[in-house]
């Protein structure tokens, strides 16, 4: 004697299909959400990097206004000034390295028409652009 059963599939959950879309849609929608906070830490890094520029350039003028009109460390074509002035008290808490994991550098020129340079090394030539994009020069 032979009998009709029917079996019962009792397995439940999501099949990889399923799990495999409702991956792909939120994938979906939060990659504008992660593009947009990638821009804004690329912003964020250009706006510290370009306040600690102007910070030690800022602690330098009133370093040589109130030297004589002498640059930090001009001796040396200012290539200690950043230590010197954390030394003297005009700069606060500039950290010993940039936002790009670099250091600062100075330097400056004694001759007629007296400059001083703070340079920041980046990791990328496009940092580097970027960077440049947003400061000003004094060159005429």
């Amino acid at each position: 004697m032979r009998t009709n059963s029917t079996m019962v599939n009792s397995n439940k959950g999501f099949t990889l299909i399923e799990l495999l879309a409702v991956m792909l849609i939120t994938s979906i929608l939060i990659s504008p959400y992660i593009y947009q906070k990638t821009v804004e830490l690329k912003e964020e890094r250009v706006r510290i990097t370009l306040s600690e520029l102007s910070d030690i350039a800022t602690s330098a003028q009133n370093y040589a206004a109130e030297q004589s009109l002498k640059w930090p460390d001009e001796d040396n074509q200012c290539s200690s000034a950043i230590t010197l002035l954390r030394n003297e008290g005009y700069l606060g808490s500039l950290s010993d390295s940039s936002i790009y994991d670099t250091s600062y550098s100075t330097s400056c020129t004694n001759s007629s028409g007296k400059r001083f340079f703070v340079e920041v090394v980046t990791q990328t030539a496009a940092q580097a652009e970027i960077l440049a994009s947003h400061l000003s020069s004094s060159e005429a």
